[in-house]
């Protein structure tokens, strides 16, 4: 990420993470203009950024999986069957 067209909000928002995280705060709610900054430059230099982008959709599409009744159920997996554990 240090390299490419993105380098310097890539160190910004990492320097605001490290930041929040050291003083124990939401880095997710205090860095959010510079992680939106990251990925609208992310956006720009797509074909660059292509392999993180896509990465990046991959998570988004597996967390639509789990919703929340399967999310909070022990022993549920996120398609709605047992695990081994419940089942033994």
């Amino acid at each position: 990420m240090k390299g490419g067209g993105c380098r310097v909000a890539f160190i910004e928002w990492s320097k605001c993470v490290d930041h929040e995280r050291d003083a124990g705060t939401d880095f997710t709610e205090e860095c959010r203009e510079k992680t939106m900054a990251l990925r609208r430059c992310m956006m720009q230099y797509e074909e660059y950024y292509k392999p993180l982008l896509e990465e990046e959709e991959e998570m988004m599409a597996e967390q639509t999986l789990v919703t929340p009744d399967t999310a909070e159920t022990p022993g549920v997996a996120a398609s709605g069957t047992a695990t081994k554990t419940e089942n033994a």
